[in-house]
């Protein structure tokens, strides 16, 4: 008799409809695919077709997100946070999601915490860690000629790092070496650049800086910029 209810128990669950599980909330899986795993493909399988997932334009890890109700019938709220390096924490962003039928219908940025410079500290610092002899040594632009929307780092045997926005790009190589012969343009007291193919370069202690994208002038203003005060 147990055998037999076994049996009709086990008969009853497979062929039970996939409706009769619970679906997952689509809020809670697009922050699961898109926070947990970075995996955008992954994160459409809850977003309607055509549905653009807003930028996030700061590598710092997100540590968390919660969601909110909203008093707006079928809409929910996401804040997610950063967390830096010393462990401390502030709002990346705040998304409005519209959803209806289990599907996020849109997505609307209320805040975009972004800071897009942090991405430059992270590629200096994984540069200087191949190469410790030039810790605290690297140079960075302190004034653009526009405001900068994004940031982007790759550190190697060079570091690359591109300022931009939907107008501008400026883009700034390092890599080791040592100055093999002066420049004709005077950026500062014993530092010299040259320009040539629309690119400016000048050494300071021990690395080589190619800047280009811009204007001459420009590049010039903005090399001046990353040297420090004499």
């Amino acid at each position: 008799m147990f055998r037999i209810l076994c049996i009709l128990l086990l008969v009853s669950t497979l062929s039970s409809p996939a409706s009769a599980y619970p679906s997952v909330d689509p809020v809670q899986g697009l922050i699961y695919s898109l926070f947990h795993h970075r995996d955008e493909k992954m994160a459409r399988k809850y977003i309607a077709p055509g549905v653009h997932i807003p930028e996030i334009r700061e590598e710092t890890p997100i540590s968390g997100a919660a969601t909110l109700s909203s008093p707006r019938k079928n809409m929910r709220v996401v804040v997610a946070r950063y967390r830096d390096s010393k462990q401390l924490e502030r709002t990346a962003f705040i998304w409005e999601l519209a959803v209806k039928d289990d599907k996020i219908t849109k997505i609307r940025v209320v805040h975009d915490g972004a800071v897009p410079l942090m991405n430059e500290g992270y590629a200096v610092q994984k540069f200087e860690k191949a190469y410790p002899q030039y810790k605290d040594k690297v140079l960075v632009p302190a004034d653009f000629p526009f405001s900068v929307t994004h940031v982007q780092g790759k550190a190697s045997n060079h570091l690359v790092l591109q300022y931009s926005n939907r107008k501008n790009k400026l883009r700034l190589t390092i890599v080791p070496q040592a100055s093999l012969s002066k420049g004709d343009i005077l950026l500062q007291q014993g530092v010299t650049a040259s320009y040539h193919t629309r690119c400016l370069t000048f050494h300071k202690d021990g690395l080589q800086y190619t800047l280009s994208g811009l204007p001459k002038e420009e590049l010039i203003m903005i090399a001046k910029s990353m040297l420090p005060k004499p």
